[in-house]
């Protein structure tokens, strides 16, 4: 059980840790990766709304939001946000925000067609969420 509120100062987000990084081969920027059970998967439909990682994603999410709204400050929001992003990625194994690499819907269901998102991308993605309905039930 998550519980936690992020207003200290800014943090950046390292995505090239090899702890989340999963490039090898340094002649592509990205590698295709297959998603673990604690994996955010971006993008629509039922597959990605009903997916494990997501699912806690969004309980997470949901957790934070009172600390989202009542904060004043768009540093203390992105703290938040940033705060998300950590626990998701503290998970065993560690999550990861994943993109779609064949931007397609067959892909989706396929082993390997996803890569691991951007930093900023992972970040939008949560400050969104956050944004979205200001509370559950709301």
């Amino acid at each position: 059980e998550l519980s936690f509120c992020f207003a200290a100062e800014p943090q950046q987000l390292d995505f090239n840790n090899n702890k989340y990084n999963t490039s090898h081969n340094k002649r592509r920027s990205a590698m295709e990766v297959r998603p673990n059970e604690n994996d955010v998967l971006l993008g629509r439909g039922h597959f990605v709304n009903k997916y494990p990682g997501n699912q806690r994603f969004r309980d997470v999410v949901e957790e934070q939001k009172p600390f989202y709204i009542a904060a004043v400050k768009r540093k203390d929001k992105r703290n938040i946000a940033i705060g998300i992003i950590n626990a998701i990625q503290s998970s065993n194994p560690p999550g990861r925000f994943l993109v779609d690499s064949k931007d397609s819907k067959i892909s989706i269901l396929s082993d390997g067609a996803w890569e691991v998102a951007s930093p900023d991308k992972a970040l939008q993605k949560v400050l969104h969420r956050l944004r979205e309905n200001k509370a559950k039930g709301e």
